[in-house]
């Protein structure tokens, strides 16, 4: 029964995602390290925002880059099956 509890509070947090997750772990890792909690609060919400920015850009980014890079593959006879947008995609 005590291990029910604790995988549905694991799998809980692990469904919360990236976005929230790292912010998170930002906030913990500066307690850790010293720093004050206004400010360890700070940085965790500012790589939140960042995080959540670089997941807008490159969903913006593949939808416009999508048919360009077909048409590409197309016209040109290359055989390139994949985007790489870099980790941060990845990530999330």
């Amino acid at each position: 029964m005590k291990g029910d509890v604790y995988m549905f509070i694991i799998n809980a947090i692990l469904d919360l995602g990236a976005v929230v997750m790292l912010p998170i772990l930002i906030f913990v890792l500066s307690l850790v390290f010293g720093e004050k909690p206004g400010k360890a609060l700070r940085a965790g919400i500012t790589i939140g925002i960042g995080f959540i920015g670089i997941n807008l850009v490159i969903g913006l980014l593949s939808s416009s880059l999508g048919p360009a890079a077909e048409a590409l593959v197309k016209n040109s006879g290359l055989q390139l099956d994949v985007i790489d947008v870099g980790w941060p995609a990845a990530a999330a």
